[in-house]
Order: C-alpha cells, then structure tokens, then sequence
C-alpha cells in the first residue's frame, strides 16, 4: 500500500474519531441514569401538552378550513376501514392505501382508531391533534436525552419547541403537519434506539425498519428529514468498513453494521412501496399536469431559490427573538464536542430542508419547516443546560431568565389576548411579534347558508354550488359541517377545478342554471385562475348569476376579511 494511501485512511480514521464513532461504528450515545425519572419527566410533559391544547381548543369555536376539513373527512374514512376491519382481503388493503391518493393514510388510520373508540365528534378530533402535540414534545424530550442531554436540557428543548409560532399554530389547527413532526422525532428516536445496541441483530433492524417506514407513510415530508439522519449513519459504517478492510477495526463488525444499515433502509422502503404502486397513476398523472401547468405558467423552478424561500422563512416560524436567542447561546456556550453529540439531528434539519427544496412547487410552505425545528429546540435545550453547568452565577441567571422569558412567551402567544383576552404590556407584545394566536374564531359564514337553506326548501334535494375556492370558504368545509349535522339534503359542488397554479374555468349557460343554489364572495375569492380565459368565463359565470339568469339574492353576510359572502337562489 502506498504512502499516500496510508496518509489518507489516516485522515479518515482520525476524522471518524472527532465525529465521536465507536470502532463498531455507532454511534456513541449516553444512556439514562433514572428511568423512572425519565419516565416521570417525559409524562408530565406530554400531559401538560395535551391538557393544554384541550384547553385552547374548548375555548376556541373555529371551524376547519379547506385543507383541515379533507383531512378530518379522510379520517372518518379511517374510522369505516377500522370498523370493517378486513386485513385478510386485498381489498381492504387496497381502500387503506387509497383513502387519500396524495397522501400516505398512516395518520388518517390512527384518527380513525380515536373516532372509533371515543366516537365521532369535534370533541374527538380535538383529542387527536393534542395528543399529536404531545407526543411530538415526548419525542423531542427521549431524542435529547439520547444524544447526551440532561433532563433539563430535554424539558427545555420541549418548551422551546412549544413556543415557536409554527408549533403553537399547527397545535391548533387539523393540518397533517402537526402529526408529521411527532412522527419525524419518533423516527430519529427510533434510529438512535437502533443504533445504541452493541451488535445490530436482525430482529432489531427489522423492526426499526418497519416502524420508520410506518412514520414515513403519515407523510411524505417525514422522509425528507429521516433519510439525511440514516446517510449520516451509512458514512459512518463505510469509514468503518474502509478501516476494518486495512486491518485497523475488527472486519466483522465493521461489515455486519454496513450490512444491517444496507438492510434498514431496503426494509423501509418495502413499506411504503406499496402506498406507492397503488397510487402510482395517479401521482404520474399529477406530475404531468404540474410539469405542464409550470411550464404554461413560466414558473421559476429553479432549486436555488427554492432553498432560499425557506431559510428566508426560518426566522418566521421560529421567531427571530428565539432564533436570536438561541444563536447567542449556543454560539458562546456549546463546544465542538457537543456538536458531534448533536449531528444526527443537525444533518436531519439541515439536509431535509436542502431536500425539500428539489421538490418543484409554486411555493414553499412554511408548514413544511416543523420538522427542521427539532434540532432548534434541542440546540437551545443543551445550551441552556451549559449555562446552568457553568460555576458562574451570571451564567445561571441567564438561564434562568431565558426560561422564563420564552415560558412567558408561549403563555401570551398562545392565550393572549385571544382566545383569553388578557391584556399584554405593550413592551412584551411588540417582543412576542404578533397580533394575537395565529389561529383565531371567526364566522365566516358556514351556518348562514346552510339555515338559509333549510329554512327555504325544508329538507329538499338541492345542489349548492360553491365558487370561492377560499381556503375559510370551500367544499370540504361545507361537507364537512353538512355531515356532522347530518344533512344530506344538501349536496355541495363546485365549478373552479383546481391545478397547481390556479383554477380552470369554462361557463355554460346551458348548465349553469342546474344548480339550485350558488355561494360567492366578493373581492378575494381564492386561489387565481390558471389562465386569463379562465378568468373571463368566471366573470361571465358571476354576471350570469347576479343579473342575467333566474337567480334571487337570498342571503348575505359581512366577511372578517371585509367582503360580502351571497347566497344566490333558483327562482323555479
């Protein structure tokens, strides 16, 4: 062997080593000294969670928008599949992985499981979304304490996590997003168990595989922060490999965690291949229609700046105030050892929002930046942990005072002054950056139309035809509160086909007049239209139904966002 090979597996060696991996090639993980107090801890956090976002959502009376109301409905479906539990037909399976041809049916499953046991109600959704809430925290709390963190570095990094305007916000909403971030920290929990033990056994991979593979199939996003953690760790088992190879690490070892790594990721991806094969035409079609409609649109797709939109929205979700707060911290408190405890997580945040990016779409959600907030809040948990270490007393007040500011934080952002109106300092409301919750109750007009409705055909079959594609304002909504109440007298459609960047069109005259009832709002209606002809047929649509068709103003409401909704009626 050469001198220069010699001088490179060196440098390899000694660089494997600062990245503090072990000759087997894991990852070098502390354990828990009380068990019983993690335990203790972990609960009492996911408790706290869950009673408190009980509490925000039996104050607030909001009513599910457009994406929201989808998933509850496909959660429903959830609940039929359960209750006509058939795992030994090839249909059942098939209706499983169809409930939503976008979206993997994990988490509509789960839903499903709580509306099956507790019953169909709103009270019941509410349960789901904050047991979601906590399990996230629980998560993010075993995920700390296995790379190094103490428990105050763990309940920190939860509260953290809990006071980003993005966390508190999907808390709060029915969103998939919320379910998507627990279940991202429950992979890298998952891979970091995998990872502790002395020799990977075959059982174990397996599982591990399964179960990443399940967390994958509740969204799609989970595997864009779970496959850079699962990289990093194939690295370490190659150098290990390479090593083993010159003789300087025991070659079965080394080749056996390669092998089982190998086997981890095959394992995950033979769990969701199947979701993957029974909506396959529908997702080539998909990407078509999305190519060709960019394409139309002259939409910039390029993946820089894709990437750029979402570091521009970091500080957003996150707050600049904790950003802020903890680059400061971790800047001057945390040490090159305690980065390598970090990197699985920090490889997760960062390559997942690098992978985010190559996704082509007309724009970046801010949605899609829960999971990248994890390694944040466990950034900040292990900071403040460094703080309260330190023999300095200012050091630990400073801890002790960012505790307190960021608890102070949540309280207002989450509760003040809505749904509670308690009064803030006008000093701690400019600090807090917002207006009040992201999320507040405001009608929008849902029960208007339907008692309107009731009251003028009592109980006959009619279509109501529903043309803001606004997100408080939509089908699914309708549908939605149509079936809680139990109404199926009233059939809502609609005439905007959406496409990714925008809504198509076409007026007919001859079948316009079918409906017998038609929903519009003025001023901003929804998404825009995909083309100009698109929007010339709608404005002929609109003026047909105000002025030259048989169609009576029935009903009409002020909006929050200062237009009119109206309810136009057949008059034969």
């Amino acid at each position: 062997m050469s001198k220069e090979t010699n001088l490179t597996v060196t440098a390899v060696r000694n660089r494997l080593e600062e990245f503090s991996v072990k000759p087997d090639g894991r990852l070098a993980l502390g354990s828990s000294d009380n068990r019983q107090k993690d335990v203790l801890m972990a609960g009492s956090c996911f408790l706290l969670v869950f009673i408190v976002n009980l509490i925000w959502f039996s104050i607030d009376h909001r009513f599910p928008t457009m994406d929201e109301a989808g998933h509850i409905m496909s959660s429903f479906t959830g609940r039929e599949l359960l209750l006509h539990f058939r795992p030994w037909q090839h249909q059942w399976w098939h209706h499983v992985l169809t409930i939503s041809p976008f979206y993997p049916p994990v988490i509509y499953m789960i839903n499903g499981a709580f509306l099956l046991v507790l019953g169909q109600s709103r009270l019941v959704e509410h349960i789901y979304m904050a047991f979601f809430s906590g399990l996230l925290i629980v998560s993010t709390y075993v995920l700390t304490r296995s790379l190094k963190g103490s428990p105050l570095a763990a309940v920190t990094a939860g509260l953290f996590l809990s006071s980003y305007p993005l966390i508190s916000w999907l808390g709060h909403t029915y969103f998939l997003d919320m379910p998507a971030a627990a279940m991202a920290a429950l992979s890298l929990v998952v891979l970091l168990w995998w990872r502790r033990s002395s020799k990977p056994t075959m059982a174990r991979t397996l599982l591990t595989g399964v179960a990443i593979g399940i967390a994958c199939l509740s969204k799609q996003l989970v595997a864009f922060y779970v496959i850079p953690a699962g990289l990093y760790f194939l690295a370490c088992d190659l150098v290990g490999a390479i090593q083993s190879s010159l003789g300087k690490l025991a070659q079965s070892e080394s080749i056996n965690w390669l092998k089982h790594t190998l086997l981890l990721g095959v394992v995950t991806m033979n769990v969701g291949l199947p979701f993957i094969i029974a909506n396959y035409q529908f997702n080539v079609d998909h990407v078509h229609t999305n190519t060709q409609a960019f394409a139309s649109q002259h939409e910039n797709l390029a993946y820089l700046g894709r990437l750029a939109t979402y570091c521009h929205l970091v500080p957003l979700v996150m707050s600049p105030i904790l950003l802020i707060t903890t680059s400061l911290m971790s800047l001057f408190s945390l040490k090159a050892k305690e980065y390598r405890n970090l990197l699985p997580v920090i490889i997760s945040a960062a390559a997942g929002v690098c992978l985010l990016s190559f996704i082509p779409s007309e724009g970046q959600d801010s949605r899609y930046l829960a999971p990248f907030l994890i390694a944040a809040a466990i950034l900040s948990g292990v900071s403040i942990q460094k703080l309260f270490s330190s023999t300095s007393r200012l050091m630990k007040m400073a801890g002790v005072m960012i505790i307190c500011l960021v608890a102070s934080k949540n309280l207002f952002y989450n509760f003040a002054p809505y749904p509670v109106p308690i009064p803030q300092p006008t000093w701690f409301a400019q600090w807090n950056e917002h207006e009040g919750n992201p999320v507040r109750y405001q009608d929008w007009g849902h029960s208007l139309v339907i008692d309107t409705i009731n009251k003028l055909d009592r109980g006959k079959l009619v279509y109501l035809n529903i043309l803001p594609n606004h997100e408080e304002l939509h089908i699914n909504a309708f549908q939605l509160l149509l079936r809680e109440q139990g109404i199926v007298s009233i059939l809502p459609t609609g005439s905007r086909p959406w496409t990714i960047v925008g809504d198509r069109v076409d007026f007919d005259p001859a079948t316009a007049w079918r409906f017998h009832y038609y929903l519009l709002k003025t001023g901003y209606s929804g998404f825009r239209f995909y083309d100009r002809a698109s929007a010339l047929e709608y404005a002929k649509l609109t003026r047909y139904i105000r002025s030259e068709g048989p169609y009576n103003l029935v009903a009409s409401k002020a909006l929050p966002d200062g237009s009119e909704l109206l309810l136009y009626r057949r008059n034969f």
